[in-house]
């Protein structure tokens, strides 16, 4: 809505999304884990902004914004016909049947194909924020621009859990006894009892909120930008500007949430606690951004050119690691990126145009204690963080023509390539990713709307892994997930 002065906008979004799977998670061609999965998602969104009108030396924007989401997602692994003969194959058929005769349970239940674990998990979110953003001529061609937000986010978020794995129940830690027998009398188990906790690698889910868990986070935060932009002349633009940002709390809906360390003893002082309790962290808390850029925008008769450099710091970096059976959340203490980037066009000809950009970058965990490592929590301060490609660059080459009665074609062909870099954490160095990647399209498009393009992705069958991650029960291998291979579509859209 416009009005004299200023304009009214607002913007209102309702979004469901249902999704399931059914995947065979121990990636072998034993039928030894299946996990079948649902997310559903609703999410309302409201925004109103006021936005001042006219070419004014002061120009200014307010506004508010309203999010509430409710997420509800779930999985349940099966153990398969495979999986007691999984285990059989490498050599522990004697221990198992020991266990199971000792702990009176009937042969081959443990790792039965009736065993599963089936895991619920339910998040609110509601959030809002205000915000304001004001520039204001200090002279003809130097421009201020000053912006703040207010953020308030909460969440509350609960857990339920059915499990029926008779091993992954019994605590040879606490209750270390058999029929009330010490398992120091019992020389047929008690050397083994390390080899049996160690396939305990789903023990029961301490489910909350409970009494001293409330699965609730609320977190608030007052955020700003400021920005100076001098107007050279009119090819040349320079600024300078600095920034802070915020992210709330980002909870760990998956298998391997965990209470924090720092609530175990209140946890056992009210008899919570479940066999095999384990400790690690039910969520990453917020984190805290602050950056400052220098930069440079070009225009010229044939081509432009933007070069921006940029130090960032972040306070409390929210980190999420796949672990083979759900995600593990932690916050580094420091995280830094300095870096450059670019972006610059070049009309060779009228008709044929070269683009070239590219970003280079200096990142590492300047404080990350208890990260998740390949055997465990490691200190990783003072190294680079992984999936963190130094040098980026891309570079592209398009032919635009005319073929009159209203059509216009072009060709264009683009190459992509990244530094080596680190998948993730908790796999070893060895397994990178460098990227060299070849690209080609061709298209066609009319003035009655309608538009024809047929396009190649990866010309050069170029091969990497995009992740990988420890897979379960299977000590000291690791599966990753390979990029698309070379993969040819055509495209027909129409607009009007």
């Amino acid at each position: 809505m416009d009005y004299d002065s200023f304009t009214l906008t607002s913007i209102t979004a309702f979004r469901k999304n249902t999704s399931s799977y059914d995947s065979d998670v121990d990636y072998t061609s034993l039928d030894i884990l299946t996990e079948t999965g649902n997310t559903d998602i609703e999410t309302f969104t409201q925004e109103f902004r006021l936005t001042s009108t006219g070419d004014n030396e002061f120009d200014w924007m307010v506004g508010g914004f309203y999010f509430s989401e409710e997420v509800g997602t779930g999985d349940v692994l099966y153990y398969g016909e495979g999986t007691r003969p999984f285990f059989n194959i490498l050599g522990l058929q004697p221990l198992l049947e020991t266990a199971e005769d000792l702990y009176a349970q009937p042969r081959n239940s443990f790792f039965a194909a009736d065993n599963f674990l089936a895991t619920d998990f339910l998040q609110e979110n509601d959030a809002f924020s205000l915000f304001a953003t004001f520039d204001y001529d200090l002279t003809e061609k130097l421009t201020a621009t000053l912006g703040i937000s207010y953020t308030d986010d909460e969440k509350d978020v609960s857990v339920a859990q059915v499990h029926n794995e008779t091993l992954a129940a019994i605590d040879f830690d606490t209750d270390p006894t058999v029929f009330g027998v010490p398992l120091a009398f019992i020389p047929d188990l008690q050397p083994f009892v390390p080899t049996l906790k160690g396939v305990q690698f789903l023990p029961p889910q301490l489910i909350f909120p409970n009494e001293v868990e409330a699965g609730n986070t609320s977190d608030s935060k007052t955020t700003w930008n400021l920005r100076l932009a001098y107007e050279v002349n009119r090819n040349f633009n320079v600024f300078a500007s600095a920034a802070t940002g915020f992210k709330a709390s980002s909870w760990n809906l998956s298998r391997d949430t965990r209470p924090f360390p720092s609530d175990q003893q209140a946890l056992e002082t009210a008899s919570l606690t479940r066999a095999n309790q384990s400790y690690g962290t039910r969520y990453a808390g917020p984190e805290e951004s602050t950056v400052y850029e220098l930069g440079v925008k070009a225009r010229f008769k044939r081509g432009a050119f933007n070069v921006t450099l940029f130090d960032q710091t972040i306070e409390g970096f929210q980190s999420s690691i796949f672990v083979g059976t759900g995600f593990v959340l932690a916050n580094a203490g420091e995280q830094s990126t300095k870096g450059i980037e670019f972006d610059s066009t070049y009309n060779l000809t009228d008709e044929l145009v070269f683009s070239f950009g590219g970003t280079i970058l200096d990142p590492v965990y300047d404080s990350f204690v208890g990260a998740n490592g390949v055997d465990g929590p490691v200190d990783l301060s003072g190294t680079q963080p992984a999936g963190i490609h130094e040098r980026s660059f891309v570079a592209g080459l398009t032919y635009n023509f005319e073929l009159g009665n209203g059509m216009y074609g072009f060709v264009r062909s683009d190459y992509l390539f990244e530094s080596e870099a680190r998948l993730v954490e908790n796999v070893p160095a060895e397994l990178t990713r460098e990227v060299g990647t070849l690209n080609a399209s061709a298209g066609l498009t009319m003035d009655n709307g309608l538009s024809f393009k047929v396009w190649v992705r990866n010309l050069n069958n170029d091969e990497y892994f995009l992740s990988a991650f420890p897979p379960p029960i299977q000590a000291g291998s690791y599966n990753a997930y390979p990029n698309q291979p070379r993969t040819f579509g055509a495209t027909v859209s129409y607009e009007f």
